[in-house]
């Protein structure tokens, strides 16, 4: 998890593999990031929406495609989330990165790894992020 220790904890359910995956995800952000919400589609296709942080900054919507995953999440951070982005890989192995989005205070970082689901802290702001991976 990368960020500082305040706002309350939360984590997203994790998907059940072949049955849920992450479809869209809109991250709020200005100079810092506000919010992070995450569409988990499931089997049906119907989709689950859990969102943390507070209502401020510029929208900036991600889309997932069914034949595409999240390989690394990266971005900057040091009390709070100053930026967040994702590095996004097909089923060919093309990557796309979307993002970052935010500002450039605080330190870099990258996590990688098959992201199913997100976890942290948060309450008008974005404190900290961190991700399940398999």
């Amino acid at each position: 998890m990368r960020g500082g220790g305040g706002g309350n904890e939360f984590r997203d359910a994790q998907p059940v593999p072949g049955e849920t995956r992450i479809g869209r995800i809109v991250v709020r952000a200005g100079a810092l990031v506000d919010s992070i919400a995450t569409s988990y589609v499931h089997s049906d296709e119907s989709a689950t929406t859990l969102s943390h942080g507070g209502s401020g900054g510029i929208a900036n919507i991600v889309n997932i495609a069914p034949n595409e995953r999240i390989v690394a999440v990266i971005g900057r951070s040091g009390s709070l989330l100053d930026s967040l982005g994702f590095v996004i890989e097909n089923l060919a192995g093309v990557r796309r990165q979307a993002g970052p989005f935010g500002g450039q205070g605080g330190a870099p970082f990258s996590l990688s790894g098959n992201v199913v689901s997100f976890f942290g802290r948060s309450g008008s702001m974005i404190d900290a992020l961190g991700c399940v991976v398999t």
